[in-house]
This record gives structure tokens, C-alpha cells and sequence, in this order.
């Protein structure tokens, strides 16, 4: 039979810790989960009138070793398992043009159309910032800038036909001399999840093209992958609401419609 101390305590086995005996002190943890180390056993010895003698026994260092390393693991295992979005921290993320993509489309009209039923250009130099806060969409804003000279003509073409649409574009459409940048800033966010990591995103923000400033709304989807930003959208705008005139090709056999389509698909990082 294991001998017992002065005070009725079990001592510590001496294979588990030959430093260790007796009773350890209750550590806080115990505290904040609401826990006690203390156990009770029934009554013992209980006369008539008498009050209830209890038997109290410490609990085992093991068992606060176990207890705690559980603990972390368990707190560990909670943060492996969180979504991405909660997991990535609210920031700002910076457009990486060389993996994002940013195009121009317009429907044609006209007896020429060997163009096809649209013009794509694309937009080759472009910077913007997005701050990203699901738990807080107004602190969640979009800025980005486009240098209007670098837009060139992506449907196929011969060369001849290339270089006179995108001098004509820049000359006679977008001034690009007169208005070198593009420029689209954000005034409010709204977002929603729809899955993990997963988001669908409005955007009323104000478009500076031409030397004219209009509200533009912008839809997007976005996804969240650890540091990275991926945002997939479109918005239509009018040329006519920039003071931009259509543009026509070889006296009219082509013209160009008023409605653009501004399509994206960019990469942002943190």
C-alpha cells in the first residue's frame, strides 16, 4: 500500500518526475476554463447531526501535463482548420499586372466586318491598390490608375489595319496625349459571402476618363487565397457620358457602338 504523507496526500511516483511530489498548486488555466483539480468522494463517517466530512485528493501532475497539452493542440488544430478568409488578415493588396488581365470590349457594326462582331483591346499598363475587409466592408476600398496611350488593339488583324485603328483611338477617341491617365476610385463596398474564401462584391466608385468624372458601379467576385487577391468582374460604361465620340473606320463600313465594356480579371498581393 502507497504510504501517505503527514497531511493524507499521495505522493508523486518518483519514476515520473524525481523532483515532484507531493500536491502542486492549482495553475491558473484551471481558472479560465472553470475547471477544478479538486475531486469529491461521498460522505464518509457521517453520524446523526453531523455535517458531511469530504475526502479531497490532488489531481496527478500527468494529468495537468495531458490537460494542457491538449489544450494547444486543440488551439493549434482550430487555426490549421479556419478558413482562408479568417485566417488572412485585413489589408491592402497591390495589383500585380503580370499575372492580372484588363480588357476593352466594343460591338461593331457596318459593312466591314471582318473584325468580327467586336474590338478587344488591352490594357497594358495599369497599377491600383484594393484594402479588403469582409468583417468591415466600408473600410474596404478599390483605387486604380490606366495609362490610356497603352491600349492596343488585341483582335486579330493584319498590321497595316492595327496601326490605323490604335492611332486613330488614341488620336481621335481617347486624346490619350491630351488625357494620359485613367483613373477609378472607390466610394463604398458592399460584400457578401457566398462560400469559403468566397465573395461577391459591389462597388459605386467614380471613373475619370476623357477629362470627365462619372459614377461608375462595378460587380466582381472575389476569392481569397491566403496573401492573394483574386478579382473577376465587369462594368459597362457609355462613350457618350465622357464626351468620347464613336469611332468609325474607312468612311463609316465600320463603326464602333457606343456601349464599352471594361472586363477584368486581376491579381492582387500582399
Amino acid at each position: 500500500m502507497a504510504h501517505r504523507t503527514d497531511q493524507g496526500r499521495e505522493p508523486l511516483p518518483q519514476e515520473l518526475h524525481p523532483k515532484l511530489s507531493g500536491r502542486l498548486d492549482i495553475p491558473f488555466i484551471f481558472y479560465l476554463y472553470g475547471l477544478s483539480p479538486q475531486r469529491r468522494r461521498a460522505p464518509r463517517d457521517k453520524g446523526p447531526g453531523d455535517p458531511a466530512i469530504f475526502e479531497e485528493r490532488s489531481m496527478p501532475v500527468w494529468t495537468y501535463r495531458r490537460f494542457f497539452c491538449l489544450t494547444l493542440l486543440g488551439f493549434a488544430l482550430g487555426l490549421i482548420g479556419a478558413p482562408a478568409d479568417l485566417r488572412a488578415q485585413a489589408g491592402s493588396y497591390k495589383i500585380d499586372p503580370k499575372e492580372s488581365g484588363f480588357l476593352v470590349n466594343t460591338g461593331v457594326s457596318g459593312l466591314f466586318k471582318k473584325f468580327g462582331r467586336n474590338l478587344t483591346f488591352e490594357v497594358r499598363d495599369y497599377a491600383g491598390e484594393i484594402r479588403f475587409d469582409p468583417k468591415e466592408p466600408g473600410a474596404s476600398s478599390v483605387k486604380m490608375q490606366v495609362k490610356s496611350q497603352t491600349l492596343a488593339l488585341k483582335s486579330q488583324a493584319t498590321e497595316q489595319d492595327r496601326m490605323n485603328i490604335e492611332m486613330r483611338t488614341h488620336e481621335k477617341v481617347l486624346q490619350s496625349e491630351k488625357y494620359p491617365d485613367i483613373e477609378y476610385v472607390s466610394d463604398r463596398v458592399q460584400i457578401w459571402k457566398t462560400g469559403e474564401g468566397r465573395y461577391d462584391v459591389d462597388v459605386q466608385g467614380h471613373l475619370t476618363l476623357h477629362g470627365v468624372t462619372r459614377s461608375v458601379p462595378l460587380r466582381a467576385s472575389v476569392q481569397v487565397r491566403g496573401n492573394r487577391l483574386e478579382v473577376a468582374g465587369e462594368a459597362p460604361i457609355s462613350q457618350k457620358e465622357f464626351k468620347i465620340k464613336s469611332y468609325a473606320y474607312q468612311g463609316g463600313a465600320l463603326r464602333v457602338a457606343d456601349e464599352v465594356k471594361i472586363s477584368f480579371n486581376l491579381v492582387a498581393l500582399r
